[in-house]
């Protein structure tokens, strides 16, 4: 299952993500990394944003990824993962400019947003895995 999660997150360009704050939960598209061992997700934001303040105030988050657009409407034949976890804020020169490097090797467009003086970068450990392969089969995995 975990190739077949992987396969799926390498295959998508944006997530949703799911944050809450305290009157409401909140979904945005973004642009993400997963590690190769499926164990963690970097994206990014800028800190005038409401994603940014939901995410320093609670970091639980629920990130969904679906290939919709690879199944040409049959409904049938979508396949979804929704990672659970925990975003943090990644601190340190070094770790930036990792994440910067990563992100822009996958998504080349976002060069403006990842240089801006107001850019952070956020980690999410992965916590679990809620894979649907199928409409009406979900399974889980836990990264180890």
């Amino acid at each position: 299952m975990y190739l077949k999660i992987k396969a799926l997150l390498l295959s998508q360009d944006l997530a949703f993500l799911c944050t809450r704050g305290d009157e409401a939960a909140y979904g945005s598209l973004v642009a993400f990394h997963v590690s190769d061992d499926v164990k963690y997700v970097i994206f990014s934001t800028l800190k005038y944003k409401r994603k940014y303040h939901l995410l320093e105030n609670c970091g639980q988050v629920a990130m969904l990824v679906d290939n919709r657009d690879q199944t040409h409407g049959e409904m049938l034949k979508i396949s979804a993962v929704t990672l659970n976890g925990k975003a943090k804020k990644m601190e340190g020169k070094h770790q930036i400019q990792v994440a910067k490097k990563k992100l822009l090797e996958e998504h080349n467009y976002l060069h403006e947003l990842v240089s801006s003086n107001s850019c952070v970068f956020f980690h999410i450990e992965i916590t679990r895995c809620f894979y649907v392969p199928h409409l009406q089969e979900v399974t889980e995995w836990i990264p180890t």
